[in-house]
């Protein structure tokens, strides 16, 4: 009763609550509410990185005397763009950060950021990182982005596949006629097993290597 109390939640809308659980189970009403809880728990840890997440790559550029810019924008299909001014050239990393108490630690995008994955995987230049959130979000410190960040470089390649399924899947939704599919929630992530992401992933170190090799 304390934690009901403290979470806000009037008894009108725990009625509510068990009235929507009469249609679907309730097993799939809390999977829902863990998904916004974490895709929350990620966006305000993402916030809160951020100026670790630039102190570490610009304390590693700094290293080897590389003069690249970093943005670091938190939002759309990447979260930090590199940039060397000497020649134009950029490139993206979208950081994805992941509880460390959740027994599910796949990983999962947005489809636009699966699609730019895809985009880019001749060029070369699109990265997603994960890294395992520390318990205490103030342990996020630039040597523990160095130390953890777990780096897809060939992300784009996995990913080619379900692009096209989301294609055909789009395709459904813009079908209509008098009698047809009618889709309620169209809400989807393209997900990749832990066991993937952990093979597929390289050190900070080889990250820095691979900026340098494209940006020059």
């Amino acid at each position: 009763m304390v934690a009901l109390a403290e979470s806000g939640i009037s008894l009108t809308q725990l009625s509510e609550i068990a009235e929507i659980a009469k249609s679907i189970s309730i097993e799939e009403i809390k999977n829902l509410a863990q998904q916004l809880k974490d895709e929350q728990d990620d966006f305000e840890f993402k916030k809160k990185i951020g100026e670790a997440v630039e102190r570490a790559f610009i304390e590693a550029f700094n290293s080897v005397n590389l003069p690249y810019n970093i943005t670091y924008q938190g939002v759309g299909s990447q979260d930090v763009v590199i940039t060397n001014p000497a020649n134009s050239k950029s490139f993206y990393i979208e950081l994805k950060s992941l509880s460390p108490t959740n027994w599910d630690k796949s990983l999962k995008l947005a489809v636009s950021q699966a699609r730019k994955a895809v985009e880019q995987v001749n060029e070369g230049n699109y990265v997603v990182s994960v890294l395992v959130r520390p318990s205490n979000w103030e342990l996020a410190t630039a040597d523990f982005i160095k130390t953890n960040l777990n780096s897809q470089f060939n992300i784009g390649s996995l990913l080619s596949n379900v692009v096209e399924k989301d294609k055909t899947f789009e395709q459904l939704l813009s079908s209509s006629g008098d009698i047809d599919l009618a889709f309620e929630d169209t809400r989807r992530k393209v997900k990749i097993a832990e066991q993937i992401w952990r093979q597929n992933g390289h050190p900070f170190n080889s990250l820095i290597d691979r900026l340098k090799q494209y940006l020059g």
